[in-house]
């Protein structure tokens, strides 16, 4: 499950297995991120 908290600093929090454990992830770190992938991807 995804959760997305919108705020002064926007942070997206991802559960683990448990479900009741969350990873605080910033908006910069999530990006930065998918830009790997698609460079990763798109460099194939």
């Amino acid at each position: 499950m995804v959760r997305l908290v919108v705020g002064d600093m926007p942070q997206l929090f991802l559960s683990g297995d448990s479900g009741n454990t969350w990873t605080e992830i910033s908006i910069d770190q999530l990006w930065d991120a998918l830009g790997d992938l698609l460079a990763v991807r798109g460099g194939e």
